[in-house]
């Protein structure tokens, strides 16, 4: 009980979800829904929404964690999210492939713009329609046309 107790506080004062994880293997399913109940509540209140974000992810409520990702940064986190909601919630999926799109052509030439394509790419598959894939695709090249290696790659998709 001392355990998961420190676990708790622990987790409540640090934002870090590997002690969010111990507690939750340490405690019983009832137990555990007013420990997370408290945590998502704390971190409301504080506005830690990379922390809520994160504990909806480890809970499989990738909509939820969603909802508190959108001022998130961390882009590997990110790519997880968006692969995770691909299937149930295509639309959030590209919303955030979106982002990390043109987050990486913001980071300059070379490496950024291919992983810019692989992103745009991965919008294409996961979006069925094929609108966002195309309006996102008109806004690259509208927003960057200038920038020839970048239009090489966006044309070739």
């Amino acid at each position: 009980e001392e355990n998961k107790k420190n676990l708790f506080n622990l987790a409540n004062e640090t934002e870090d979800i590997s002690y969010v994880k111990r507690l939750k293997k340490e405690c019983n399913k009832s137990e555990w829904n007013k420990y997370v109940e408290k945590l998502i509540a704390n971190a409301i209140k504080n506005n830690w929404k990379a922390f809520v974000s994160r504990i909806y992810f480890n809970e499989e409520d990738y909509k939820r964690a969603y909802e508190y990702s959108k001022g998130m940064s961390e882009t590997d986190y990110l790519e997880l999210l968006s692969i995770k909601l691909s299937k149930g919630h295509p639309d959030y999926s590209c919303q955030i492939l979106k982002k990390l799109c043109f987050k990486n052509i913001g980071y300059g030439s070379g490496w950024p713009y291919k992983k810019a394509g692989e992103l745009l790419k991965e919008i294409k598959r996961v979006n069925n329609s094929g609108s966002f894939f195309k309006k996102t695709k008109n806004e690259i090249i509208t927003e960057h046309k200038k920038k020839y290696s970048l239009m090489e790659i966006i044309e070739k998709i």
